[in-house]
């Protein structure tokens, strides 16, 4: 493996987004859905090959699974409001040309463009109220260290 710019650092600047604001979530989708996890919707998640769900020796040309890309939608719409915006990415393959960008609401998701090596970018939900406590207590410790 050899160090390069990935289609990660590509999708934050085409998105124009900072992961280090709320943080960040990566899963590859269909593990995502076999798998179930607890996850933090307050924290931006980036789902790789949406549109390749369940499908196990896909190629490029080959057709996308919208029936895999329906059961995500479903699955998200638990966490996120239907109306939430997110984002069918595909990096450009060359500096001469744009990125693939697809804002959908979650419920309209199965419906979008889609292509096997599509990525789906689902913005965090509002950041959760400050625990006044902890910060209480983080405050008091940095005047003990001083």
């Amino acid at each position: 493996m050899l160090p390069a710019i990935s289609f990660e650092d590509c999708l934050f600047a085409d998105l124009g987004v900072d992961p280090g604001l709320q943080g960040r979530l990566l899963y590859e989708a269909t593990d995502f859905l076999v798998r179930p996890r607890r996850f933090d919707p307050t924290a931006a998640l980036i789902l790789l090959q949406v549109g390749a769900i369940g499908l196990v020796n896909f190629q490029e040309g080959d057709t996308p699974n919208r029936a895999g890309l329906r059961l995500l939608g479903q699955m998200l719409c638990k966490h996120y409001p239907e109306s939430h915006r997110v984002a069918l990415y595909r990096a450009s393959q060359l500096p001469i040309f744009e990125p693939s960008i697809d804002w959908v609401a979650v419920a309209d998701l199965d419906e979008a463009p889609l292509s096997v090596l599509s990525t789906l970018y689902v913005p965090p939900l509002p950041r959760r109220p400050i625990d006044q406590e902890m910060l209480a207590r983080l405050r008091q410790a940095v005047v003990s260290q001083e």
